[in-house]
């Protein structure tokens, strides 16, 4: 009886851990430039730790051709009332399968990003950011 109380402790325990978009996903996706797809496949890597009252990406990575970004962890975004905040200012929408934003930078860069949760082994990310006027990079793939 111990053991059986013991194991869906353990159980329970996991997959409270695995929440909404929490999760290592790897998977190729394209880059685009100025609506141009390159020819070239991207490899990503998203780390995610998502909780009822938190988002956060872990680590991000963008294999391309001509383009290799690797960025650190972000900052440990709130989560209130399906709103994604960063203090008091609204950086966008989430939900247990969701995550959506739009921002513009001070120096006039735009930048939007979608990541949703397709199926529990599948993940869809995309985002593009304006880096100057006229020139937009976008990139999008399936992730596992």
């Amino acid at each position: 009886m111990k053991t059986v109380l013991f194991i869906l402790l353990m159980c329970s325990f996991q997959f409270s851990l695995a929440f909404g978009l929490s999760g290592s996903w790897t998977g190729q996706g394209q880059l685009k430039t100025n609506g141009q797809i390159q020819e070239q496949p991207c490899q990503m890597t998203l780390n995610i730790d998502h909780t009822e009252s938190t988002f956060c990406v872990l680590k991000s990575e963008f294999k391309c051709p001509g383009m290799n970004i690797v960025n650190k962890k972000q900052t440990v975004l709130q989560i209130k009332d399906g709103q994604l905040m960063n203090g008091e200012a609204v950086l966008g929408t989430i939900s247990e399968t969701q995550m959506h934003s739009q921002s513009t930078m001070p120096d006039g860069r735009s930048s939007e990003y979608l990541i949703e949760l397709k199926d529990p082994t599948h993940l869809f990310y995309k985002d593009s950011v304006e880096w100057y006027k006229g020139y937009v990079t976008e990139i999008e793939g399936l992730l596992e």
